[in-house]
């Protein structure tokens, strides 16, 4: 029986990784970015949706000395009881309850509920006090197909720039010394996020949704063709990583996985020329 090929990235070198990947938009708040990367390598399952996802794949732009946005997720498979207390434990934080229409004073339990029950739930909702972060998990929202044929998740790449020596620098400035070492987030479809704000904008009682019309606006209106653009862009780099995955239909694993190493290193190597 022919073993099957990934098609997660993640699965791949280290150079793959970084040639097919999407460098994230620098993130200011380096507390919420290493956030970000420290529940993703706790929980490989977790895909980064909402306002930030839009962010980092450079669709929008956040002031965030004016707006603080919430760090949610969808995932690629269900969470399991030891996965979500791992994250609650480690990085201590508080279990809340109620959705989006909920005012905050009401979200706090009244009794800690157990983790069993928390995953019966459609939407898991955390808040990191250290961090003033809300943390929302869409637990139902399984993007589980990394299938050639689905352009459901991009590759996002939050690794940062490491020196061959001890000087101090700026981790997120590259210089020719320097390499990169990948951590690669997925992040949802564009067209999933958006379809959610104009459901929000339209919540009788949500007394968020103001900003979420606004969004829409921004998206649809003001912001549509750099959007357009910019997906254009992103898919033409993730075709390119597909057509290799398609070529595993008909060659063993072992070769393959050594021809698209080399294809790596080779795009590599010329953009160093």
């Amino acid at each position: 029986m022919k073993e099957k090929i990934s098609c997660d990235l993640r699965t791949y070198a280290e150079h793959v990784q970084n040639e097919f990947s999407f460098k994230n938009k620098f993130i200011p708040n380096e507390d919420l970015f290493n956030l970000i990367k420290v529940m993703t390598s706790l929980c490989p399952k977790l895909i980064l949706s909402g306002r930030l996802s839009l962010y980092v794949m450079d669709l929008i732009d956040i002031d965030f000395e004016k707006r603080k946005p919430d760090l949610d997720f969808s995932l690629t498979e269900p969470l399991d009881e030891y996965e979500l207390d791992q994250i609650i434990s480690l990085l201590d934080l508080e279990k809340i309850s109620g959705g989006y229409d909920t005012p905050i004073e009401e979200t706090l339990y009244d009794e800690t509920p157990k983790t069993s029950d928390l995953l019966k739930q459609d939407l898991i909702r955390l808040l990191d006090k250290k961090n003033n972060v809300f943390i929302d998990i869409f637990n139902t929202q399984y993007q589980n197909d990394f299938s050639p044929k689905h352009e459901n998740l991009y590759p996002v790449n939050f690794g940062v720039y490491e020196k061959n020596n001890s000087t101090n620098r700026n981790p997120w400035v590259p210089t020719i010394e320097s390499k990169l070492t990948p951590h690669i987030i997925y992040c949802q479809h564009p067209s999933v996020t958006i379809s959610h704000k104009v459901k929000y904008a339209f919540y009788t009682h949500y007394e968020k949704k103001k900003k979420h019309y606004e969004d829409v606006v921004d998206l649809m209106v003001k912001h549509y063709a750099h959007i357009h653009k910019r997906l254009t862009i992103l898919n033409t780099k993730k075709k390119d990583f597909i057509k290799m995955i398609e070529i595993s239909q008909k060659k063993d694993l072992v070769t393959l996985q050594d021809e698209i190493n080399s294809y790596a290193y080779e795009l590599n190597r010329r953009k160093e020329l």
